[in-house]
This record gives structure tokens, C-alpha cells and sequence, in this order.
């Protein structure tokens, strides 16, 4: 390759980090403290014994996502930290990542006589559209999505080791394939979960890409079934025996499993629409605004979403061999959505799910473009044009995204339908010190966000601010009777329920007034689900442990909580608690009925969250306070 192709690609690489430059400066947001707030263990001393508590700790998926997890390591070793450096490293990898998918494509196009001649060109513009487009500024700069980045690096860096193995002469069975798909595989799914997916990535890059396009001939029967259909086999084995349990977790959703499988149509559409149609300002982490199908026609455009998304698959079946590249970028599109764009209980929309998915989606569009009979200038020029273009709308977001509470306003303002965009503005302006700023925007959402997390909040401000009245105490007593309650509403009703209980709005009779409470929460229609019912047993158990000491009835309550999802979890919270209140007697009773339950519940079951790890935690915890007293 010529000297000014390597200035060009570099060239390239260097404007993607200078168009994220400006949003190194962006704060922590969202769950990035969830996640990270674990490396206070570390203490910034990396002992072998801090880093298994360190790893302990971590809730992010079913396999801990141990590579993501340890990458933070990189950026500190202690908690609270610079956001500086882990926006950083992530910006490296969103670099790394162009690079690889840059190389592969490369390496593919050389390979067919008739586009050789304009590999360069037409791998360099298929990469950079997507690497300087600006949707990936939510996924690069939102640290936690790390987690989303990682697998697509070992993705790609796979998807060049199998096509290097493909290469040799005994391409049949080697060591460069089982490296290639099993070894990398792994790494990748313990980058996060969906890193599993590669298995069927290489199942398609071989008989899309390395045969079809690329014509070489197919392997021999036995490599096929060790390197491809085997783990594709087993994949699909082992997605048949989570698929009940994760479909369990719909009894924490506002959805079930029909209303979000239809709305995935929908969300196809809108990421497809968001891709080929670039904007500088889209929702980022604030989707939770997205609406619900109700039906197939509910809204209409489910149904016209559908149609789509079934006839783009079709097209990706039937034009496999005439077209494959074209079938290899959309059948990639849909497989890499599978798992987080399917039946499975996630939230409905998020943007950092097309970061790897969309890799390849403007490789065919780049090459109809290359193929076409318009000059070469008028070529790049048309390329030259949209890459500025993208590189323009990608350095606006980057800098909005560089002062955190312009990103929340200016969300807040732009999707007013999202709840998350208005609750964090108001905590923002609540943690800086500027309370009556998060209460005049919490004021001006209740109207159109009805919810107890908008109520909540903004008693407990108020609170804050000493002018939580006796009226204001009653009206949130009824909204609690008549307003549904949500398993997002929690959190803020934990924090309200614990300001009533140690009187801090000042309103006196503390007991009375959060048994009061409590008995309203009892009338809500949440109780009649199984999840709402266990729920208020633990807010009574957390009554009688905090406010009336009476922990023995705490424990008949939580004996009440052991058929949800949530009951261990429950129950874990309320060992702690009964832990540092000196109840070890109780805290020990509660952590055997914990185990107990624990044995029954995930005799048959996958332990999504690890609920072992903390068992034997508490339990060590309760062994070292006997030894000391």
C-alpha cells in the first residue's frame, strides 16, 4: 500500500479523535457510578485479595463481564475518580476499533478481482462512516459502555484471525482457527454476554463472505462442524435454557413479552433511521421516553416497522449469492441484535446496541457508490462531503456531552417524554447545591409525568428545603393509594419513606406517620402484583428494623417475600441492615432462611445475579464479627 494511503488512513483515525477531544471533559453519568463506584475496594492498592472483592462486587451481567470489569483498572484504582481517563481509553478503543474494521474490510475487497483496484478507497470510506458517526458519541463517551465496545474489538480482531487462517494452505484444522473463533469467542463474551454472538458472526463471515464473495472453496464436513456448526449449535442449545428465566424479569417491567417483541420492530426501524439518517442530537442514554406497541396497529407504524425489518431479512436470504455483501452487512445487523432487540426483558431502546451491530451496514452502500459509472472525483468528492459532514455533527455532540448539565437540559428540553432526563437535571442541580432549581423542574413535570419518582423526589427537596408541609405530607399519601407504583418508582420511595421515618421534614410522630405510609402503599395496585406485595413486606420489615427495633417481626415480614425475583434481594438488603444495627442473632436467622431459599429457588435456575457471591460475603462477614466479640 502507498506511503499517502497510510497518511490518508491515519489522517482519518486523528480527525475521529479530535471530533471526541471535546467530550473528554463530561462528567460521570447514569450507571457509569453504579458500576464504577466498586473500585473503592481497591483503595488504590492492587493485592490479589482486592481485586477477587473488587470483582465480587460486580452486578454488571450473568459472567461479571470480567474483561470490561478489569479494564476500568486501566483509568483508577479507587473511587471517586477523574472521568477524564476512562473517556480516554474509550475513545482509544473506538480508534482501535476503526483500525480493525478498516484492516478487515481491506483485506476482503483485495481479495475480489473486480474491486481491487479501489480497495483502498472503498474500505476506507465504508469504515469512516461509521467510525466518525456521530450516534456512537452516547456509546464512546458513556464509560460504562465499555462494555458494548470491547466485543466488537475482539469481533473484529476474530473476524481477520479466521480469515488469516482461512488463508494458509491447511486451513482445514488448525491452530489459527480454533484461536480464531473459540478463544476469541470467549473473550469476547466475557467482554459482556452478547460477545457470544460471534459464533454466529463466523458462521455467516464464512459462507457469505470467504465463499461467496470471496470464492474460496468450503471446508472439509469435519472442520466444518468443529469450527462452525458446532458452537453455533451449542450457543443455541444454551439460549434455549436461559430464555425461561431471563422471561421471568417481565415482572419488573411496564411491558410484557408481546408489547416489547412488537416494539423491537419499531426500534429496528428507528436505529436504521438514525444511522442513514445522521443527527447531532438524539436521545442518548435518555430512551426511556420510547413508546410502548400496544398492538401491531398501535401505532401504526409497528405494523409499517414490521414490514421492514421482514422484508430487509428476506432480501438479506434471497440475494445471498448475487449480492453478498450487501446480505453479510444486514444479516450481521439483525444477528448482532438478537439478544438485546428481541423477547428478552431489557429496556426497549438503546443506542449503544448498534455500535457493533451497524459495522458493516455502509460497506454495500460504499461500494454501489465505488461500482457506479460517475468519475472518480465526483466519487470522493461525494465521500469526502459526508464524511465532513459526519465529522461536524459528531464534534457537536461530543461537546455537548463534554458539560454534563447542558447534556441534561438540553435533553430534557429536545425529549420532553423522557422521565430519566427530567429526574437526573433535578439531581444535578440537587447535589450541586441548587435545590430550588430541582424543584421548580420536578413543579413543571408532574403535569406531564405523573409518576411517584417525580412525587417523590419532590417531597424529599422540599424536605431538604425545611417547606415539606403537613398538606404536602397528605397529598402524597393519597397519590400513593391512587397513583400506580413501579419498580422504577422504588428507589425514591426507599429515600422517601426513610426521611418520614427519622422525621427529617420536621412533621413529628415519625412511627405513626410511615406506618401511615406504609398503609396507603398497601391500597395501591401494585400490591396485586407478586412482585409489589413482596415489596411492601420489606418496607415493613425496613420499618420495624429502623424505626420500632422490633426485628423479630421484621423477620416474620420477610418471611413473607420468597416467591419473586426480588426476594433474595430483598432479603440480602435487610441482612446488612440488621448488620449494622447489631442484630447479628436475627441477621444470622435471616441469612439461613436466605440460603435456604437460595438452594429452592436456584436449584433448577441460572443465578443471574450472583446472589451466591453475596451469601457467602454476609456469612463471612457475620463469622468475623463473632470472632472479634
Amino acid at each position: 500500500m502507498k506511503r499517502m494511503n497510510w497518511c490518508i488512513l491515519f489522517g482519518v483515525i486523528a480527525i475521529g479523535y479530535s471530533v471526541y477531544f471535546p467530550g473528554l471533559s463530561g462528567g460521570f453519568i447514569f450507571d457509569d457510578f453504579h458500576s464504577l463506584k466498586m473500585l473503592s475496594v481497591l483503595g488504590n492498592d492492587i493485592s490479589i485479595d482486592n481485586l477477587i472483592r473488587y470483582f465480587g462486587l460486580s452486578d454488571t451481567g450473568p459472567l461479571k463481564r470480567p474483561l470490561s470489569v478489569f479494564s476500568f483498572l486501566i483509568d483508577a484504582q479507587n473511587w471517586p475518580a477523574d472521568p477524564w481517563s476512562f473517556k480516554h481509553t474509550n475513545v482509544i478503543i473506538h480508534l482501535i476499533n476503526g483500525l480493525l474494521l478498516w484492516l478487515l474490510l481491506f483485506r476482503i475487497t483485495s481479495k475480489h478481482p473486480q474491486h481491487k483496484p479501489f480497495a483502498f478507497t472503498l474500505s476506507l470510506l465504508a469504515m469512516a462512516f461509521w467510525f466518525l458517526h456521530p450516534f456512537w458519541v452516547s456509546t464512546t463517551l458513556y464509560i460504562v459502555q465499555r462494555m458494548a465496545m470491547l466485543p466488537m474489538t475482539f469481533v473484529l480482531l476474530g473476524l481477520n484471525l479466521y480469515l488469516t487462517a482461512r488463508e494458509s494452505q491447511q486451513s482445514h484444522l488448525n491452530a489459527k482457527l480454533f484461536f480464531s473463533v473459540w478463544v476469541i469467542g470467549g473473550l469476547a463474551t466475557l467482554s459482556k454476554e452478547n460477545g457470544v454472538l460471534y459464533y454466529f458472526y463466523i458462521l455467516v463471515f464464512e459462507y457469505l463472505i470467504v465463499q461467496n464473495y470471496i470464492g474460496k472453496s468450503g471446508l472439509f464436513k469435519r472442520a466444518q462442524n468443529l469450527w462452525l456448526w458446532t458452537p453455533a449449535i451449542i450457543l443455541v442449545l444454551g439460549l434455549m435454557v436461559v430464555t425461561p428465566s431471563l422471561i421471568e424479569r417481565y415482572d419488573v417491567r411496564e411491558f410484557d413479552l408481546y408489547q416489547r417483541t412488537i416494539s423491537q420492530f419499531r426500534a429496528i426501524a428507528y436505529y436504521l433511521y438514525h444511522l442513514f439518517v445522521p443527527k447531532y442530537f438524539t436521545e442518548g442514554i435518555f430512551t426511556d421516553g420510547f413508546l410502548v406497541s400496544e398492538s401491531l396497529f398501535q401505532p401504526i407504524s409497528t405494523f409499517w416497522s414490521a414490514c421492514l425489518v421482514i422484508v430487509l431479512i428476506t432480501m438479506t436470504w434471497v440475494f445471498r449469492k448475487k449480492f453478498p455483501i450487501l446480505s453479510f452487512s444486514f444479516a450481521f445487523f439483525f444477528l448482532a441484535h438478537l439478544l438485546e432487540s428481541t423477547i428478552f426483558p431489557l429496556e426497549l431502546y438503546f443506542e449503544h446496541r448498534n455500535y457493533l451491530s451497524a459495522a458493516f451496514l455502509f460497506w454495500p452502500f460504499t461500494l454501489m457508490l465505488m461500482v457506479s459509472k460517475i468519475s472518480d472525483h465526483v466519487k470522493i468528492s461525494i465521500g469526502v462531503m459526508i464524511l465532513l459532514f459526519l465529522s461536524l455533527f459528531t464534534y457537536l455532540r461530543s461537546n455537548i456531552w463534554s458539560n454534563n448539565l447542558m447534556l441534561h437540559e438540553m435533553t430534557m428540553k429536545k425529549f420532553p417524554e423522557s422521565l430519566r432526563a427530567r429526574v437526573l437535571t433535578a439531581d444535578i442541580y440537587d447535589r450541586t447545591g441548587f435545590k430550588e432549581y430541582a424543584k421548580d423542574i420536578l413543579i413543571r413535570s408532574q403535569r406531564s409525568h405523573p409518576r411517584h419518582e417525580i412525587f417523590l423526589n419532590l417531597a424529599m427537596i422540599k424536605c431538604d428545603l425545611g417547606i415539606f408541609k403537613e398538606e404536602d405530607y397528605e397529598d402524597i399519601n393519597l397519590k400513593l393509594e391512587s397513583v400506580k407504583m413501579t419498580a422504577t418508582d422504588l428507589a425514591a420511595f426507599t429515600g422517601y419513606l426513610k426521611k418520614i421515618m427519622f422525621d427529617q421534614c420536621q412533621l413529628g410522630s415519625p412511627n405513626k406517620k410511615a406506618q401511615a405510609v406504609l398503609k396507603r402503599l398497601e391500597r395501591n395496585a401494585f400490591r396485586n402484583h407478586q412482585y409489589g406485595s413482596e415489596s411492601i413486606n420489606y418496607y415493613w420489615a425496613l420499618f420495624h428494623i429502623e424505626s420500632t427495633k422490633d426485628y423479630n417481626k421484621a423477620l416474620d415480614y420477610l418471611d413473607k417475600t420468597t416467591t419473586s425475583n426480588q426476594s433474595i434481594d430483598y432479603m440480602i438488603s435487610s441482612i446488612e441492615t440488621l448488620y449494622d444495627y447489631g442484630a447479628l442473632e436475627q441477621a444470622k436467622e435471616l441469612l439461613k432462611r436466605t440460603s435456604v431459599l437460595y438452594k429452592k429457588k436456584y436449584k433448577y435456575r441460572i443465578d443471574w445475579k450472583n446472589h451466591k457471591d453475596l451469601i457467602n460475603q454476609l456469612e463471612e462477614l457475620l463469622n468475623k464479627r463473632n470472632i472479634y466479640e
